[in-house]
């Protein structure tokens, strides 16, 4: 796994932060009130969607409905009701301390919103030790998980494409990643192993970061 790779970029909801699981509920809950969804469909169709702002999946599950708008904002802003006391994953200190040993460097990319993403870190970093050397969240003007912050890390951190790592947990993330031609490890949780499979047969997964010590054997080397 390591080969090349000099900086491992990773997802945060449901990739190190414990949040997915109140973010589906919410959602189910928005979903069901406007549609009429049942909350158990609302869920399965925001984790299906995961990995995109929740406005862009509103807008791919509901084209043009007018209520997306409105929808997107109050989902933003409830999903902060207790956000930030949410935890990292307890494998997250331990395998980001062993990435780091390695020499790699380490960065957040996040459809989250910049301001949500950084005071998050920013008030977990004294307790849990956890930091990046970059910190991408969503911002105006198409900065978006996706093209744009992978471009943003390669000219900043002047790599190539086959330096980079994406860690996620969505099939939206491996697709970004795979699209983009850098490589991905899918984190297990959101989705299992098998709907990783049988989108992407062959694709690296784990289900905890303690594994990294079987995938990356020494520091930018194959």
């Amino acid at each position: 796994m390591a080969g090349r790779i000099r900086l491992v970029a990773f997802d945060f909801d449901g990739t190190i932060v414990d949040s997915m699981g109140n973010f589906a509920d919410l959602a189910a809950e928005i979903l069901n009130r406007e549609h009429g969804i049942t909350h158990a469909e609302a869920r399965r169709m925001y984790i299906e969607t995961s990995g995109l702002p929740f406005s862009a999946q509103l807008e791919e599950l509901f084209p043009t409905d007018r209520r997306n708008g409105r929808l997107a904002i109050e989902f933003d802003q409830r999903k902060l009701e207790h956000f930030h006391a949410r935890p990292y994953f307890p494998d997250v200190k331990p395998g980001l301390d062993f990435l780091r040993a390695m020499g790699l460097r380490l960065a957040v990319c996040s459809n989250n919103s910049q301001d949500n993403v950084d005071t998050f870190v920013q008030a977990h970093r004294a307790a849990t030790g956890v930091w990046f050397d970059h910190v991408l969240g969503l911002r105006s003007g198409g900065f978006v998980k996706g093209r744009p912050m992978f471009d943003w890390l390669l000219a900043t951190e002047r790599i190539g494409k086959d330096n980079l790592l994406l860690v996620g947990d969505s099939l939206r993330d491996a697709e970004k990643a795979r699209s983009y031609g850098i490589r991905f490890l899918g984190r297990l949780g959101t989705f299992t192993k098998a709907d990783f499979h049988a989108r992407f047969p062959g694709l690296p997964v784990v289900r905890s970061f303690h594994e990294f010590r079987a995938l990356f054997k020494s520091p930018g080397r194959a």
